[in-house]
């Protein structure tokens, strides 16, 4: 367990689970027990780096859940629930599994671990019993949404087999790139407060198929959807400038073939950025920045003068009013509807 952190670094300690959830992992010190820690990147995407990470450090398969909500202001540590895929679940060197049973019978170095655990298992009952575990709080989850990937993949057909890459872990949300014998597939569920991206996705992959990946399932009670994987390289690796000019181009097109239903992507929620609605919006929107600019109380970066919001504000509506005048169209696929 590393004692000091780089700057670039962070720590997060791991409830790492087996069998059912019924065990957890421990590292046994001198004359207590810790929870296992791992040091990641920062602003990195956590889930992707901890499993990782964990397969590095001790050779363990695994799925991350979620973080642990911190209920203490003063907690500096940072806590996750992750869980170890079956049959590669040996205990590394001066660990052991016990039970969560027996968790509060055990000396912990760190009280804050005992007490992360101990929020954790409180919270999670308190949920269960009123029927209110949400999608990915229930240990074991990846074995049934393997299930689902594989009846979806056939579709093209295509077989898993076995290695997956999990962007993004919540109670609510997930995004793991499942790989196959060809093509991957990716599976993404989103919560609040981004689950009007579910339906949008829906109707417009349905709407606009030239555009946008073929959907090859669903399941609402997830708010979740299965893709193929887009063949090509990102956008981020190209170094021929024309790709970008192609995606620039295709993405014109795509605004303009959505103008047909914007009626419709209004109808699920979608974030409304039309002219006249921005402009409506303008006036109360800065009166809220000068509010704020007069509460601040930092020196850096500098308040921004009276003067100079009345400025900005002034040449916003003049740039709203220019589009206005020009009747430049409000395509479906302006803003981020998710």
């Amino acid at each position: 367990m590393a004692t000091s952190v780089p700057a670039n670094m962070e720590v997060w300690r791991v409830v790492l689970l087996r069998r059912n959830a019924c065990e957890f992992l421990v590292f046994e010190t001198d004359s207590a027990l810790c929870l296992p820690a791992v040091e990641i990147p920062q602003f990195s995407r956590v889930a992707l780096e901890l499993n990782a990470r964990i397969k590095t450090l001790w050779g363990l398969d695994v799925y991350s859940l979620y973080p642990i909500p911190s209920v203490d202001a003063s907690q500096t540590a940072r806590y996750h629930i992750v869980e170890v895929l079956p049959f590669g679940d040996a205990a590394p060197e001066t660990a052991r599994w016990i039970s969560l049973c027996d968790g509060p019978n055990f000396l912990f170095s760190d009280h804050s671990d005992f007490a992360a655990v101990q929020t954790w298992l409180a919270s999670l009952s308190e949920r269960n019993t009123d029927g209110g575990l949400r999608p990915f709080e229930r240990h074991g989850w990846l074995f049934a949404l393997r299930e689902l990937d594989q009846d979806a993949a056939r579709r093209i057909p295509l077989i898993l087999n076995g290695q997956f890459l999990q962007f993004t872990a919540g109670t609510s949300c997930s995004l793991i790139r499942f790989e196959t014998n060809r093509e991957a597939v990716w599976f993404k569920a989103v919560g609040e407060p981004n689950s009007r991206e579910f339906p949008l996705t829906v109707v417009l992959s349905a709407r606009l198929q030239d555009y946008l990946p073929r959907i090859l399932a669903t399941q609402p009670d997830w708010n979740a959807w299965i893709t193929p994987a887009v063949p090509g390289i990102p956008l981020s690796e190209a170094e021929d400038p024309s790709l970008w000019c192609h995606a620039a181009r295709d993405l014109a097109r795509l605004q303009i073939a959505s103008v047909e239903i914007v009626s419709d992507v209004l109808d699920l929620k979608a974030r409304d950025v039309r002219t006249e609605t921005l402009l409506e919006r303008v006036q109360p929107f800065f009166a809220s920045v000068r509010m704020l600019m007069e509460q601040q109380t930092k020196s850096a970066p500098p308040r921004l003068s009276l003067s100079e919001l009345l400025v900005l504000e002034s040449k916003i509506r003049d740039a709203l009013l220019a589009l206005q005048r020009e009747r430049v169209q409000d395509p479906a696929g302006q803003g981020q509807p998710g």
